[in-house]
């Protein structure tokens, strides 16, 4: 256990900060043992995890008091950042459906139709005949001196 507290000590914050809260599901399952888990991150600092919430604030000695503030939670952020993305996909989801509609009461003449094989073998032979000009482009290059 001490080296573990020494791993804390020498670690940084986030660091900290994670390993405790990857604990937390594991603490509040448990329903015994002390609410709070305190780590020692540095002279005078410690991390407070609450095992029933999964908060996490930093505490640290101020004018002889013990003064805890809450640690920034990425989580959060998180949450929030997927809120924000379900609710833009949701806008997005709409806006097609309504140009769907839109193209469909159109009429036939909007709807996307592949080419015909035919089609197709024209624009193959039209990409070799292409093809073929750029590489006896190439080939006539490669006797030339440069003109530097």
């Amino acid at each position: 256990m001490t080296r573990f507290l020494d791993m804390l000590k020498s670690a940084s914050l986030p660091f900290v900060l994670a390993a405790l809260l990857i604990q937390v599901p594991m603490a509040g399952a448990a329903g015994s043992g002390p609410r709070y888990q305190l780590r020692e991150t540095g002279s005078n600092e410690f991390v407070r995890l609450d095992t029933v919430t999964g908060n996490v604030s930093v505490c640290s000695r101020s004018s002889g008091n013990w003064v805890c503030k809450s640690a920034a939670d990425d989580r959060k952020a998180y949450q929030e950042e997927i809120a924000r993305l379900e609710s833009r996909n949701r806008q997005l989801e709409l806006k097609i459906s309504t140009i769907e509609k839109k193209l469909e009461s159109k009429g036939s003449d909007y709807v996307l139709r592949l080419p015909d094989e035919a089609t197709i073998g024209r624009m193959m032979s039209y990409l070799r005949s292409m093809m073929e000009k750029f590489m006896d482009l190439a080939r006539d290059l490669e006797g030339k001196p440069d003109r530097a």
